[in-house]
């Protein structure tokens, strides 16, 4: 049975001296699919970067509520334009900003 990560953030720099030996360990495990989901505006390009480079990496764009003090109310607008520009297969980790 191959299985889906629903949740899985790989794309952050933590993971930058091992994401392959991860991902590698991953599907030796039986994960086929991982979705990754964005935690603010910054991290998108990396994030979808990463994604196009494996089809088994799936994206998510969104702005983690962790990471209000850093979001501004114009990243509201700047993700759904985002979002509009390249289809990511859900859109996730979402606070609401207000003016």
């Amino acid at each position: 049975m191959d299985l889906f990560d629903t949740h899985c953030h790989i794309d952050l720099e933590a993971f930058d001296k091992d994401r392959s030996q991860v991902l590698s360990d991953a599907r030796r495990g039986g994960v086929a699919n991982l979705l990754v989901p964005a935690v603010q505006k910054s991290t998108w390009a990396g994030l979808l970067e990463l994604c196009e480079s494996d089809p088994q990496l799936h994206p998510a764009l969104g702005l983690h509520p962790v990471y209000l003090q850093q979001h501004r109310v114009q990243d509201t607008q700047a993700l759904a334009e985002q979002i509009a520009r390249c289809r990511p297969v859900a859109i996730g980790e979402i606070e609401a900003l207000r003016g």
